[in-house]
């Protein structure tokens, strides 16, 4: 996804699952899961949110827009709604928990897919 080299990206957690979020002039906001090449688990929890996107409506979810490799990662790009936005991980006392986001934004219930680290 050559779209991705225009985005500066914010780590909000590392590891073999990491989060970052996107930013650019004139661009949408994005979320970027990203597994690492050698956890299979997470590679297909990747893939698993992946084959879900027709399933969540924008309006509550972190809706998938594409799966890719980027910086040699299995990666999952998502819409970054504005709940998203508002939370400020970048202190690293949060870790994302990506099978329950896209399901819990509209509910008010964001919190439940982070836990403290």
């Amino acid at each position: 996804m050559n779209e991705l080299l225009s985005y500066a990206f914010t780590p909000l957690r590392d590891g073999d699952i990491a989060l970052y979020r996107g930013s650019g002039n004139g661009l949408a906001p994005i979320l970027l899961v990203a597994a690492a090449e050698t956890s299979l688990d997470g590679i297909q929890r990747l893939e698993h949110e992946f084959a879900l996107k027709a399933e969540l409506d924008a309006d509550w979810a972190a809706r998938p827009v594409a799966l890719t490799h980027y910086n040699d990662r299995m990666t999952l790009v998502l819409e970054d709604p504005a709940v998203c936005r508002s939370i400020d991980c970048s202190a690293g006392r949060w870790t994302y928990r990506s099978s329950c986001a896209s399901r819990s934004l509209s509910r008010g219930r964001f919190a439940e897919c982070m836990s403290e680290a």
